[in-house]
């Protein structure tokens, strides 16, 4: 166990034991903030470029929050986000009101919420046993939270939280991190510990207290929605500001006299240990681990991103509106459901037609009417012919079916490079049969339809995964299905044979950002399903994209540098987003990904 967290557990367990609770105490009430003593200075006016001292950071971490750009933050999508779960206990203030949710049969207690955090990203402590929720659920900024009591201390977990900061200089947690979180109050004193654990980007738990007062008199303003500026003019849409990779922030570290190594993180940094290194640092008796300015090679160890297990049976999530998500092996099928019948994006593998039927008609017994491809992928065009079989045409009943004109199956629509694909030259065969392939194509860039009420786009990609992508925009549950441009497990896949392109990605992806309308906080409002992965807002998109033009931009520097692609490959640019959508084996490795982008822009003038 590492010390740290020891010594937390050692630090409750003498709270709970001096306490002797055997009832929940009460945690409502107003509480305004006090010293948070270990870093104060790091509220206002805010932690140097450079100072991770503190942080438990693995390289990809350290990499992660290196190439961080406060410019950033002034692009249109990132101006209006607060702080994630992970931090925003600790800052600015809060000054935050807690209150109990009470079952009005029985009177226990059912939630804490939490309120007046930054940005309005109010929380909520589930406390009726409820388990969290799916790994393809939607993370939000604020998580998933449960809680228990342990003694005095009530003990918070929460999970599905977004990428956020831990710094407010680029030192992130990713999606993938925990948190778990004690709340003592001791008379009019209350004392916050977080436990933060994240194996993308920290070595071990990063542990941190707070303080807060009781403060009865204290007001709260309203919720007051922040407005969306221009506050970098003449930027492109997909602009995205970064440091360039092997960037070393050294001032913060020469202006306070410290070794480099010692602000740049890491978990022997963590203990009063290291003080005789920074001694032997200093006097030139050790050497020094942190790399020089620039150097981009490094023999931290290679990640990869955590794939969900998958199941033998077809998960079924509600998005939004008449829109549902179905998990089948992996892969995400969209349904869109109503009293005309069901319109499905993307069919799976053909090995779990019958189960994506059966879990349809869990959710409607009426016909499928339309089949949308968003691209000739296996795993987008696997179940068309049982899909298309087991549906019926809307024409069946009309002037067709009057003839005899066999129309019973549902349509199957796609973008004409996606039959281009399915199809083969004249004289040749397809390995696909020809009910799989699309019945209804569109050559233009955007095909409407109507059903069950709804006004949908068929909206064209050119040149992203491959050259018939195309994203569908449901207007009325306001859901984009994005298909293989987009996915939270994986890099995007870049088919250059197909026609794709890491630049095609990028505006597919900003394409997506346009057609999203957050809600409130940069997420909620309008919902995004990917190809793979959990239901997506806006905000997760953000990140995503900002990733892919950050590695474009990386390899576009080393191919203007002349390094062959094993050099860029030994460079490691994706090194801080590899425990994220990494891959060493499968259909898509990180390799396969970095190859793709390289020959994409060396053979580009």
């Amino acid at each position: 166990m590492p010390k740290r967290v020891a010594f937390l557990a050692l630090l409750l367990s003498s709270a709970s034991v001096a306490a002797q609770q055997t009832v929940p105490i009460d945690l409502t009430g107003e509480w305004t903030a006090r010293s948070r003593h270990e870093d104060e200075v790091h509220r206002i006016p805010g932690p140097e470029l450079g100072d991770y001292a503190g942080f438990p950071l693995k390289e990809a971490g350290r990499v992660r929050a290196e190439s961080w750009d406060a410019a950033i933050m002034s692009q249109p999508e990132q101006q209006t986000r607060p702080h994630a779960a992970q931090y925003s206990m600790r800052g600015p203030f809060p000054n935050f009101r807690m209150q109990a949710v009470t079952d009005p049969a029985t009177n226990q207690i059912v939630a804490y919420t939490i309120t007046n955090l930054f940005g309005n990203a109010d929380r909520t402590i589930w406390m009726d046993g409820r388990p969290h929720p799916s790994p393809h659920a939607e993370h939000k900024w604020e998580g998933f939270s449960t809680g228990v009591w342990q003694g005095n201390a009530l003990e918070v977990t929460t999970t599905h939280m977004k990428s956020g900061f831990l710094h407010r200089n680029g030192t992130i947690a990713s999606p993938l991190s925990r948190m778990t979180e004690y709340f003592v109050r001791h008379d009019l004193h209350l004392l916050h510990v977080a436990v933060v654990e994240d194996p993308a980007y920290l070595e071990e738990p990063l542990v941190r207290t707070s303080n807060f007062v009781w403060a009865p008199n204290q007001t709260l303003p309203p919720r007051i929605p922040f407005e969306v500026v221009d506050e970098v003019a003449g930027m492109p849409a997909s602009w995205v500001p970064s440091y360039p990779l092997g960037t070393r922030h050294e001032e913060f570290a020469k202006r306070f006299n410290l070794p480099l190594e010692a602000t740049r993180g890491g978990a022997q940094t963590m203990y009063p240990e290291y003080t005789e290194r920074i001694r032997q640092l200093r006097a030139g008796s050790a050497r020094s681990t942190a790399p020089v300015s620039g150097r981009i090679l490094t023999d931290a160890p290679k990640a990869t991103a955590p794939r969900p297990p998958v199941s033998d049976t077809v998960e079924v999530l509600r998005v939004k509106g008449n829109v549902y998500m179905l998990v089948a092996g992996g892969a995400n099928v969209t349904a869109q459901v109503g009293s005309d019948g069901i319109l499905v994006v993307d069919t799976g593998t053909a090995a779990w037609s019958d189960r994506i039927l059966a879990a349809l008609r869990t959710l409607s017994t009426r016909p499928i009417r339309y089949i949308v491809n968003t691209s000739a992928g296996e795993d987008r065009i696997g179940g068309n012919a049982a899909l298309a079989a087991a549906g019926l045409n809307l024409a069946a009943v009309n002037a067709p079916g009057n003839f005899g004109i066999a129309s019973a199956a549902a349509p199957i629509l796609a973008h004409e490079h996606v039959l281009g694909r399915m199809s083969a030259p004249t004289g040749g065969a397809s390995r696909h049969p020809f009910a799989s392939w699309p019945s209804s194509t569109f050559f233009g860039a955007k095909k409407t339809l109507s059903l069950n009420g709804e006004g949908i786009e068929l909206l064209h990609q050119p040149a992203a995964h491959s050259d018939g992508d195309s994203l569908v925009y449901f207007r009325g549950s306001d859901v984009v299905s994005a298909g293989n441009v987009y996915s939270t497990t994986s890099y995007p896949v870049i088919d250059l044979a197909r026609g794709g392109s890491v630049q095609g990605v990028i505006d597919a992806l900003t394409k997506v950002l346009d057609l999203t309308i957050p809600e409130f906080n940069q997420q909620g409002g309008t919902l995004v399903v990917p190809a793979r992965g959990s239901i997506s807002n806006e905000a997760d998109v953000v990140e995503y994209r900002n990733m892919v033009a950050i590695v474009r931009d990386r390899i576009q520097a080393m191919v203007k540098q002349g390094l062959s692609l094993e050099a860029v490959k030994a460079a490691r640019p994706t090194i801080d987003y590899d425990a994220l959508y990494g891959a060493d084996t499968g259909p898509w490795t990180t390799d396969m990904f970095i190859e793709a982008v390289y020959r994409d822009l060396a053979n580009r003038p």
